[in-house]
């Protein structure tokens, strides 16, 4: 590549090249890209489509690190939003200002040289609150220039701007040093507002999500683009879960569904247990609570079991909460990044048994129930979750117990468990007013990634008075789709289902394992 220095003289001398950047819902605007500064590509537009799922009122303050030439700050501009735009590389700065005026939106967007601190220390001259904070993030592991197209770096990158593009080392990277200055300074965040970061599913970006869980952020995938090869890149947002509302602890309760219910709670209050002594499950089942158990409730938005899945969909949802939340005290990527990382989860023995219940090779983990209640115009519903942390012993119904700190690498204490869950349900359930919903495609594509574990030994299911089926994948509404004579059905009778204990023929693990996914 010759000297380094006489490169990147040679790039600053020559002329910048103008591109046309189509916005996610702004009209097409120019800009002029000087070399050394980073252009739009297939990552600035996926933190432009993500920016643009945001429900943000029209004039909220938006804050971009590491701007580039200013296209998606300027795309959030025309959008209305008030942008405070930054970046470490004073070309880039000065092509952001001269895009925003020639876009007409200058007025609307300061732009700042600055940017995050290794140290994870603020920018100085950026002054919060801020109602969105995005980071399409650096990215590349190595030292290694990737050519091609959509990876790697563009040509017209010099070799400091090739660095810029690296991630930081150690195991947090950049995006790491972002949480810790959010942490140090939680001030800068407006009340409700919103982290969206773009990273890459590398070895140290697939953990992003699982480090903003780890320090009771909500988080929830939004949007993908697959590069070259195998390369994926996701948006995420993040957030204070629940409003910055603590949930409330209680000593000893009878049953943490039924004191929410009675009390009539709002969306987002959660009582958490150190003592139950009368938890129940599925089919009115008695739920044992021993001593370091975790037992908790929530109080969900009555409106969640009006949609087609109803109450079994949500049950979905809650155990898939759970087996995330356990992948944050493993320190795993979350299945919800993307669905095949509950693969992650499976090889540590980790299993769903549909459409609630968490397994470990030994015995049933953890079990969530939903349960609904009407006062006269007055309609509740709650979520609870019971959860065994202690080494299990014995049986309880029909099943065998388990406890997470079985699994290798477990060492969770309640505490410290209880904040991973509970940013792992606001992850699934919160209605935030500015992020959307959880997508229920990716619910179910992950639950049956995480079923798989539990059917591979070829257990087979049958409804009551009926003969062993086979599943073979989820439907559209959460149900089980079984094959059955007629053909394949879908199962909703979840109280009185039976799940086989013992392999049922040789084929059906191999069976299992190639069924795809319905509905995908």
């Amino acid at each position: 590549m010759g000297d380094p220095r006489s490169r990147e003289l040679e790039l600053q001398s020559s002329t910048a090249v103008e591109l046309v950047f189509s916005g996610a819902v702004a009209p097409p605007f120019r800009v002029a890209v000087p070399a050394t500064v980073y252009p739009p590509r297939e990552d600035t537009e996926l933190l432009d489509s993500a920016l643009a799922e945001l429900r943000v009122r029209p004039d909220a303050r938006l804050l971009e690190i590491g701007c580039g030439c200013g296209a998606a700050a300027i795309a959030a501009a025309l959008r209305g939003m008030r942008v405070v735009a930054c970046d470490v590389n004073p070309l880039a700065v000065a092509a952001s200002r001269g895009n925003a005026a020639r876009a007409g939106v200058e007025e609307r967007i300061d732009v700042v040289e600055a940017g995050i601190g290794e140290d994870g220390s603020w920018p100085d001259g950026v002054v919060g609150p801020f109602d969105v904070i995005c980071w399409n993030t650096p990215y590349l592991d190595g030292g290694e220039a990737r050519g091609g197209p959509g990876v790697g770096r563009p040509d017209r990158l010099g070799p400091l701007e090739d660095a810029g593009m690296l991630d930081l080392a150690g195991e947090s990277g950049w995006t790491g040093m972002l949480l810790s200055a959010l942490v140090a300074r939680p001030d800068v965040l407006a009340e409700g507002g919103v982290v969206l970061l773009v990273h890459a599913d590398t070895a140290r970006g697939e953990l992003a999500q699982t480090r903003w869980r780890r320090m009771g952020f909500a988080t929830r995938a939004l949007a993908r683009e697959r590069l070259g090869g195998d390369e994926r890149l996701t948006a995420f947002a993040a957030w204070i879960p629940w409003g910055g509302l603590a949930p409330e602890w209680a000593g000893k309760v009878g049953s943490t569904n039924a004191r929410l219910l009675r009390s009539g709670a709002e969306p987002g209050e959660r009582l958490f247990a150190e003592s139950q002594t009368e938890g129940r499950g599925q089919r009115d089942r008695n739920w044992l609570m021993r001593p370091g158990d975790f037992a908790g409730s929530w109080a969900l938005d009555p409106a969640d079991a009006e949609h087609p899945g109803g109450i079994g969909d949500l049950q979905l949802k809650a155990a898939l909460a759970a087996a995330e939340a356990i992948a944050c005290t493993l320190e795993l990527p979350l299945p919800s990044a993307h669905w095949t990382n509950a693969a992650t989860l499976s090889a540590r023995d980790v299993a769903v048994r549909w459409p609630n219940d968490i397994w470990l090779r030994s015995g049933k983990a953890a079990g969530c129930l939903v349960e609904g209640r009407q006062q006269g115009a007055q309609n509740s519903l709650v979520l609870g979750i019971g959860v065994n942390l202690p080494a299990g012993a014995g049986e309880q119904d029909e099943f065998p117990l388990a406890g997470l700190s079985e699994l290798e690498g477990f060492t969770c204490a309640l505490e410290e468990f209880s904040r991973y869950l509970d940013a792992s349900v606001a992850s699934m359930f919160e209605r935030h007013p500015v992020v959307p919903d959880t997508s229920s495609i990716l619910v179910r594509r992950s639950l049956w990634a995480l079923m798989t574990r539990w059917l591979a030994d070829g257990r087979c299911c049958r409804e009551p008075g009926g003969a062993w089926s086979r599943p073979v994948g989820l439907g559209e509404d959460g149900g089980l789709r079984i094959v059955k004579e007629a053909g394949v059905v879908e199962c909703r009778e979840v109280a009185g289902l039976q799940w086989s204990s013992h392999q049922e023929s040789s084929s059906t693990a191999a069976e299992m394992s190639s069924s795809s996914f319905e509905g995908s």
